[in-house]
């Protein structure tokens, strides 16, 4: 893992002029952090993940990015990061290993069988690699999100309801995925409000007070 900081001051992002999504959002995070970002519906979660991961653009206040002791931006931590989200979406007439080694050649970055099958075996979904992905669950598709999303080894793992559409032995898996993460020096930012996902968290920041 790389050492990375991000020092946010008085962030604000509107679509519409004056029509903020949120407001004045003050935050930090380095190695080891798992922050939660909650608020209520429609409170900016999403987009703020966003801005974070360098996808959107802010209309005011500062994101300060430290990568290694020197000063960084989005161009140079984009190999760093890695999300899973309800509205991202799979290649569903893909199987996982098919996918898998799409997803290395967009991301420039070798396809590593070793690893894939290691993810496969965490999440429970080896036995399906070679299944097209239209026929998984909403759970089974969750969990493939997942395998893709630690193919790079980011240090920031970004995650939006990470637990939607999960049965227990899944939400205990990406548990485990979030405290071993953290604890091999990684940040993870989660957008909840559900109060398990939030208890694992060292750092809780709300969009909506702001």
């Amino acid at each position: 893992m790389i050492n990375l900081k991000y020092e946010v001051e008085n962030l604000s992002k509107a679509f519409v002029r004056k029509q903020y999504i949120f407001k004045n959002i003050s935050l930090n995070f380095t190695n080891k952090d798992v922050v939660a970002i909650t608020g209520s519906n429609g409170s900016g979660k999403s987009t703020l993940i966003k801005v974070l991961l360098g996808v959107l653009s802010y209309n005011s206040g500062t994101i300060n990015i430290t990568k290694n002791e020197q000063k960084a931006d989005f161009h140079n931590i984009k190999d760093d990061l890695s999300l899973v989200s309800p509205y991202l979406n799979l290649y569903e007439e893909f199987t996982p290993i098919e996918h898998y080694k799409i997803s290395a050649d967009l991301r420039g970055i070798k396809f590593d069988i070793t690893k894939l099958n290691n993810d496969l075996n965490l999440f429970n979904l080896y036995k399906h690699r070679n299944s097209q992905i239209r026929n998984f669950s909403s759970g089974m598709k969750q969990r493939m999100k997942f395998v893709l999303a630690l193919q790079n080894s980011p240090t920031l793992l970004f995650l939006d309801e990470p637990t939607s559409n999960l049965d227990n032995e899944g939400i205990e898996i990406v548990n485990k995925v979030i405290n071993n993460h953290a604890e091999n020096k990684g940040i993870v930012v989660i957008a909840t409000n559900e109060e398990r996902e939030k208890s694992l968290c060292n750092k809780s920041y709300n969009v909506s007070n702001n």
